[in-house]
């Protein structure tokens, strides 16, 4: 059974080190504190599976001054759409939405790959823009070629989403996942856009 992750820094190297080896001077050393090696993983989806659910966040927790609730229904066993939110500041939160079901045992690798490199790729992209708003497609794009470096093929609906609270701004960018949303009692429905994984270059609707 895999032990519970305290070190996602570590996790983040490992798959690096797995997807661009000439990156690194030294080969991985086995730490089994985390798992035995990215093929590994591929070779046995469910124990991918089982890292993903106990990396799941909190129902109930605050965030950058924000209290964030949610409710997430899935069949046993199956993963279904996974979800991760973390703070990038105290006034800024990021968090994606990702359907695992459409691409076997890719999608749960995907899920895993995202984990640990979202938060990294978001905040890149909020430094780049200095005091702007994020451009959240730049990440979209981001993403993608990330899979792609990995050989991941399939389709990988995706939603990502960059919350301010002191400029009380959302932002979201569905690709592939319809999306609706409830704002005081109003529901609008986002354009869907292209699941990630269909073409090189993603271009989606920010909301």
């Amino acid at each position: 059974l895999l032990k519970p992750l305290d070190d996602m820094e570590r996790v983040r190297d490992v798959i690096l080190e797995c997807l661009y080896p000439s990156m690194f001077a030294s080969k991985i050393k086995e730490d089994e504190q985390l798992f035995d090696s990215w093929d590994d993983l591929i070779q046995q989806p469910d124990k991918a599976i089982r890292l993903i659910k106990q990396l799941q966040p909190p129902i109930r927790q605050s965030l950058a001054n924000t209290q964030v609730n949610y409710r997430q229904l899935t069949c046993t066993g199956e993963p279904g759409l996974v979800f991760d939110i973390a703070a990038l500041s105290d006034s800024q939160l990021g968090f994606y939405i990702l359907d695992v079901t459409r691409s076997g045992d890719n999608g749960i690798m995907a899920a895993l790959l995202l984990r640990v490199m979202f938060n990294e790729l978001l905040q890149k992209q909020i430094a780049d823009n200095h005091q702007q708003l994020p451009e959240l497609n730049t990440v979209l794009h981001d993403i993608n070629r990330l899979l792609q470096d990995a050989g991941m093929t399939g389709q990988f609906p995706l939603l990502v989403g960059y919350y301010n609270r002191a400029r009380h701004q959302l932002l979201l960018l569905p690709a592939g996942l319809h999306t609706v949303i409830s704002i005081d009692g109003v529901r609008h429905e986002l354009d869907t856009g292209i699941p990630l994984g269909t073409f090189e270059q993603i271009h989606a609707t920010q909301h």
